[in-house]
């Protein structure tokens, strides 16, 4: 298992969906306005990854590539 996959406190947890509807709605609901924003789940140790975000898929796509080309050249 990765050392960035595992849990903090020991303990993984799967997330449903409406679970991932209420997370986005809360992080909507501190951020400015027009803020795009994506949360991403997923279960320790691989297996099952899901995200949920309040733009377009192609949008948070191309926010993801840019944030992570910003963080391999920190």
């Amino acid at each position: 298992m990765s050392r960035y996959r595992e849990p903090v406190n020991g303990v993984g947890v799967r997330l449903l969906p409406e679970k991932m509807r209420e997370a986005i709605a809360a992080v909507q609901h501190i951020m400015p306005p027009n803020t795009g924003v994506i949360v991403f789940a997923f279960d320790f140790g691989g297996g099952g990854m899901s995200y949920i975000s309040n733009v377009q898929r192609d949008g948070a796509v191309a926010s993801l590539k840019e944030w992570i080309a910003l963080q391999e050249r920190a």
